[in-house]
Formats: C-alpha cells, sequence, structure tokens
C-alpha cells in the first residue's frame, strides 16, 4: 500500500522596500518572522501518532506583487545552503517552492525586477531569508517562535 503524503501549502508574500532590499513574510497566524535573524518561521499542527511522520512537507507560495502601472516580475530560490539553491517553478504570476520536508530551515533569495510606465526608471530587489518549518504535535501547547 501507498504512503500519503501530507503537504502543507502555505502563501507568501513580498516585500518591497527603497533601499532596493525585500523580504518574505507570511500573514498566516502559524508564522512569525524574526528581522534581526531574517528567519520567518511556520509552525504546523502535526500528529505525532502518524506512522510516517517523515512524510510531512511544506510547499511555499508566492505571488508576484499586485499589479498597478508597474510590472513586476519575481524569481525565487531556496536551499539548504548557496551551492544548493533550486529555482522556484513559476506558473504565470505565481511562483511554487520544491517540496520542503518537516522540520527544515532552507535559504530563500528572492529578485524582484520592478518595471514602470517607464522602462528607464526600473528597479530591482534582492532578499536574504531563512525558511524554518517546524513541526509542533498535536496537542503540544508550544508557542510560535521568534
Amino acid at each position: 500500500m501507498a504512503r500519503m503524503t501530507t503537504l502543507h501549502i502555505i502563501p507568501l508574500q513580498i516585500t518591497l522596500r527603497n533601499d532596493g532590499t525585500c523580504s518574505l513574510v507570511c500573514d498566516d497566524p502559524r508564522a512569525t518572522y524574526e528581522t534581526a535573524t531574517g528567519t520567518l518561521t511556520i509552525n504546523l499542527v502535526i500528529d505525532r501518532n502518524n506512522p510516517y511522520p517523515s512524510q510531512q512537507s511544506v510547499r511555499f507560495v508566492v505571488r508576484d506583487p499586485s499589479p498597478t502601472d508597474t510590472k513586476y516580475y519575481a524569481t525565487l530560490y531556496s536551499g539548504y545552503n548557496a551551492e544548493n539553491l533550486v529555482q522556484w517553478n513559476k506558473d504565470g504570476d505565481v511562483s511554487r517552492s520544491p517540496y520542503i520536508p518537516m522540520d527544515t530551515t532552507v535559504e530563500a533569495w528572492t529578485t524582484v525586477l520592478a518595471i514602470p510606465a517607464d522602462p528607464k526608471a526600473g528597479k530591482l530587489f534582492k532578499g536574504r531569508d531563512k525558511l524554518k518549518i517546524a513541526g509542533k504535535g498535536a496537542g503540544d501547547d508550544l508557542p510560535l517562535e521568534g
């Protein structure tokens, strides 16, 4: 019999700053962002009685910043370190991360090209974040990390 994999899909947003940097944020109540370390932590309730706890995984989804007169094109990569970065799958204006196992921390590199009506005024935004996926067992009363 085939094993079932529990997949958690987490929507992320991109914050663009005037200094040319950007960061990934999440408005999900299970997420906290530590600005000092640049770590976005997602705490998911998982069933510790699951006979296959290693089959838990997370996939992040990011939509390019909201359409205005300026067109935005985001490219995202993630991996355990700079040598292992993998580009996220892009379909239209949506980027999807590879499946990331539970209780893992990966680096995410973001590049956003912003092209306004006057292309000469285009801007490039870059950012690096850590995405930490933490599982807390059903019935455990662990606080969100932060």
